[in-house]
């Protein structure tokens, strides 16, 4: 049996949902192959033949070059990450799954091997999100609904839904994209999908026009295929075709990806010629293929326009599983791709959990041989620099940029004088320089580039302000602004899933309900610090936990008191002395106003919060 059954069918549910060969319970992943037969008529052949990617550090070809594989550094957890969705060269979307729930954060390149999470993505529909595609100002996404049909409503939480409780149900989304905004989405309104069929991972063209999917709706070769749909004049797309049996097999084919140059489309495979599950293939695209795409329909014969998959071999595909390629550039010399081979070997069972981002990479061969040096003709030199055309400006790279700013009261707007800037590396515990502000609030500091700064800024009589940093080498100016604001009474915005209060999501909110990308740990450590500052003037600090309007008033109430108690337990594990801390819950009586055009989701997450109020001797 392939080694395809080591993946929990919860991906069933998600943008990242995949229709396995299987004989696995839902939420249960063997990590040996013990099942019987697969069901249905799926028999790959082993593969061999030469790797794609070439890793032998070997100078003496004639290439000059070889390849690496590396585990991306800053988004790998224990948890699962599925995907890199490049924006452009250096910012992409990272899908991942945390408690069961699938999500997606913006990330920024800080090295070919390195990401820094930043933040969250706004105007998403509710539920559980998949994979996207982006092209410009277009992306293309999955969403899975987090209510489940089938549960029997005991309580107002039990409508939600993990990502074991339903299967298929994914939809395929188009939508406008700025920055880390959607707006405009619509749903792709596909005629030929029945409720409880699955369509997933989207994959725009180059010139966006075209869309590849994965889907498990009749119409197929076996398990589940990838379809294309096309746009009308309007920009819209309406209609899908099966792509053939060139690459669709017997087995399951998932995550397309197309080459930015459009001549490649790589997809993953449990059938054909395997490493051993699901394996990352390529098949050529003809240029025929773009040429004649409004032409395309019903009766198309599609192997004309690809070619016969091939593999890409070890060591990229391994006897475990590998997932959703994607490159922001040429994918023959850089490729990222999401795989559970590291996965922990001690146990037979697991519940989830195992996939992480790699990246394989070209790197030229290091020689200590010194270049061979030839006698200089200076009148030769100069008559022929006077023939060479003008070279185009280079763009400067900058080590180090400074940062200026001003620090403000947030209710008044007046500059605070004294104010403590902190800077401190986001993956070290110490602090790199600390700042006091002059009498008119302003403050200027270096910071170096392609580093990743957590800077807070706090006084004794106010709670802190602090921002994420990470300015790229190529930065356009020489200096970066950056103002704080400091509240007289602080909110810590500890996102909890429904109905828990000791088991918080990792990323904390910001005032718009978006994650930061800053973990509720680090962000309780800050808040300790703030406390800290001043403890031996603080006379108490009272923390109101507050909750959204769903369920009782009673319940809430409780709930509110639950989490602000698991607030203080943490600030006193970190050593903010217990005897300052007092706690009340105000559930869901003390409100905030709801946004303009604010959909109810954000508006609930940002109604879920802990607020606190200093009172000095």
């Amino acid at each position: 049996m392939v080694k395809s059954t080591r993946i929990s069918m919860y991906l069933l549910i998600l943008g990242l949902s995949i229709s396995l060969i299987s004989c696995i319970y839902p939420g249960v992943k063997l990590k040996v192959p013990d099942c019987p037969q697969p069901s249905q008529n799926c028999y790959p052949q082993k593969w061999s033949g030469k790797p794609e990617y070439d890793t032998v550090k070997n100078n003496t070809r004639s290439t000059g070059y070889y390849f690496q594989i590396d585990k991306i550094k800053g988004i790998n957890t224990p948890d699962d990450e599925w995907q890199i969705a490049f924006v452009n060269a250096n910012e992409a979307l990272i899908t991942f799954s945390e408690s069961n729930f699938n999500k997606v954060m913006t990330a920024r390149k800080i090295a070919v091997n390195e990401f820094a999470i930043e933040k969250g993505i706004r105007g998403l529909e509710d539920g559980h999100t998949g994979i996207f595609s982006i092209n410009k100002n277009k992306a293309a996404y999955t969403v899975s609904p987090n209510k489940n049909p089938n549960f029997v409503k005991k309580h107002y939480y039990d409508e939600l839904a993990t990502t074991e409780s339903i299967t298929g149900r994914s939809k395929i989304y188009i939508s406008n994209f700025s920055g880390s905004r959607l707006s405009e989405s619509y749903e792709f309104d596909d005629p030929d999908l029945k409720e409880l069929d699955w369509n997933g991972h989207p994959a725009l063209s180059p010139d966006g026009k075209v869309f590849f999917f994965a889907s498990d709706k009749d119409g197929g070769e076996g398990g589940t295929d990838i379809w294309l749909a096309i746009s009308d004049k309007k920009g819209v797309f309406y209609r899908s075709f099966n792509i053939g049996k060139v690459i669709n097999s017997k087995c399951d084919e998932v995550s397309p990806f197309v080459a930015s140059n459009g001549k490649r489309l790589y997809f993953s495979s449990a059938g054909h010629n395997t490493v051993g599950g699901y394996d990352i293939f390529y098949s050529e695209i003809y240029p025929s293929f773009w040429l004649e795409i409004d032409k395309i329909d019903e009766k198309t014969e599609f192997s004309k326009y690809f070619s016969v998959p091939v593999n890409l071999g070890t060591p990229v595909n391994t006897p475990y599983d590998e997932l959703f390629p994607s490159s922001p550039g040429d994918c023959s010399e850089l490729l990222y791709y999401s795989s559970n081979q590291a996965q922990s070997a001690s146990g037979i069972i697991e519940s989830a959990g195992g996939f992480d981002i790699y990246v394989i990479h070209k790197l030229p061969f290091t020689t200590d041989k010194k270049p061979e040096t030839k006698p200089i003709d200076i009148a030769k030199t100069n008559l022929e620099e006077t023939k060479k055309p003008l070279a185009e400006p280079e763009t400067i790279s900058k080590s180090e940029i400074t940062v200026k700013g001003s620090v403000y009261d947030k209710n008044t707007n007046h500059p605070i004088d004294s104010a403590l800037v902190s800077v401190r590396k986001e993956q070290s515990d110490q602090v790199e320089m600390d700042i006091h502000t002059n009498r008119f609030g302003k403050f200027e500091f270096p910071i170096e580039t392609n580093v990743q700064y957590e800077i807070t800024a706090q006084k004794n009589e106010y709670f802190f302000d602090s921002k994420r940093v990470l300015l790229p080498s190529d930065f356009s100016q020489d200096t970066a602004d950056l103002n704080f604001y400091l509240p007289e009474i602080g909110e810590i915005r500890i996102n909890f899933p429904t109905d828990e209060y000791n088991n918080p999501y990792k990323y904390t909110l910001d005032t718009n309900g978006i994650e930061t990308g800053r973990y509720w740990l680090d962000e309780l450590k800050l808040v300790a610090g703030n406390i800290m500052l001043s403890v031996d003037r603080i006379d108490k600090i009272i923390l109101v936990g507050h909750t959204d309007d769903v369920g009782t008033d009673d319940y809430n109430m409780g709930l509110g008191q639950r989490r602000v108690n698991f607030v203080i337990d943490e600030l006193v594990k970190i050593g903010v002395p217990r005897e300052i801390l007092f706690a009340r819950s105000a559930g869901e009586r003390e409100p905030l106003t709801r946004n303009l055009q604010e959909d109810i989701v954000t508006f609930r997450k940002r109604l879920r919060r802990v607020t606190m109020e200093k009172f000095f001797k």
